[in-house]
């Protein structure tokens, strides 16, 4: 099994696997790891403020498949945060690159992804809420200009231009 680590809230932390080191101490925030090799099973997933060893932040038991890919994300606002697991399932392909969209800003409303300047309707995706992801998207490599808006409007909340996709033939 791989996991991906994915810090989207609260200020550095250092995670531990199992009660063992997983990742750096000082993880900043908005880091997404390499993917890590970790065996089958249940593990123990505990998230702690950097500078503490006491009180972890986040305390998971998590279950993984064999053969599989993970994603587990720090999500929610800090009072309440979370391990969110998703299972990464991208389908192979060499002319396209598999790419999901997920939502994980706790205080944010639903949102839209569409190319810079498109109609609403025209949105590749539509009325994301958190803390939910969407099904893998099949892009052609490129680079593309991104808008993140509210559901259902031209109202941009975060401009991406340039986002670089790769296929393998890229």
């Amino acid at each position: 099994d791989f996991v991906v680590i994915e810090r989207v809230h609260t200020d550095a932390v250092h995670v531990l696997l199992d009660g063992g080191p997983l990742l750096t101490r000082n993880v900043p925030f908005a880091t997404v790891s390499d993917y890590l090799e970790v065996g089958p099973g249940d593990h123990n997933v505990k998230v702690y403020a950097t500078g503490t060893s006491d009180s972890p932040v986040i305390d998971a038991d998590v279950t993984l498949t064999g053969n599989a890919m993970y994603t587990i994300a720090a999500t929610n606002a800090v009072a309440s945060i979370g391990a969110q697991v998703l299972q990464d399932e991208p389908s192979a392909s060499c002319d396209t690159a598999q790419v999901r969209i997920v939502h994980f800003s706790a205080d944010a409303p639903a949102i839209d992804v569409a190319p810079a300047g498109a109609a609403p309707a025209d949105a590749v995706v539509k009325n994301l809420s958190y803390p939910n992801a969407t099904d893998y998207l099949a892009l052609p490599g490129g680079s593309y200009d991104l808008e993140v808006r509210l559901a259902g409007t031209e109202t941009v909340a975060l401009d991406l231009p340039g986002v670089e996709i790769e296929d393998c033939n890229s």
